[in-house]
């Protein structure tokens, strides 16, 4: 799970590199008035939760750091990227037990793995990318964006499945 993490994240890394400044920045009015920078921050929090946990039990990703910076600034979004790929690929724990919470739903504890964990913020990441392929699109920019970018490996592979049966 670990390197399909990383796989997402590069891919992700790769598609910011050709970005501007303002393009990070737009403010889309298909997406409520988000950019691309706050979908990136978001993605990079819940990834931040289970990475840098000091207990590296408890995780409540309603109590986010939400670094706005991240969202405005580029080269610091690209730079966090490379540090989350380094941490995810210094981990060996997907077993470890971990008790999650989230606060703004309930106080109820869930006990999980960091493994799953993993899975829930790749899909996360997965479903914010899809959301940044919209700007991306808003912004006459669909050249530079990957043809499997925001989308889950499951439809890829149904996909790739449909086509070669046709």
């Amino acid at each position: 799970m670990i390197n399909q993490c990383i796989l997402n994240l590069k891919d992700l890394k790769l598609l910011l590199e050709q970005l501007s400044e303002e393009q990070y920045r737009y403010q889309s009015k298909y997406l409520l008035g988000s950019s691309i920078g706050e979908h990136v921050r978001h993605i990079l929090e819940f990834y931040e939760g289970i990475l840098t946990n000091k207990s590296f039990v408890f995780v409540d990703y309603s109590k986010r750091e939400r670094n706005k910076n991240i969202e405005i600034n580029l080269e610091l979004a690209n730079d966090f990227i490379g540090y989350t790929m380094l941490s995810l690929a210094s981990k060996n724990v997907e077993n470890t037990l971990l008790q999650i919470q989230d606060t703004s739903i309930s106080d109820q504890v869930f006990t999980s793995s960091f493994g799953r964990e993993l899975y829930y913020c790749l899909e996360h990441s997965i479903h914010h990318q899809a959301l940044i392929r919209v700007s991306l699109i808003e912004q006459n920019l669909s050249e530079i964006i990957k043809p499997t970018f925001g989308y889950a490996n499951s439809t890829i592979q149904y996909q790739e499945r449909t086509s070669c049966a046709q």
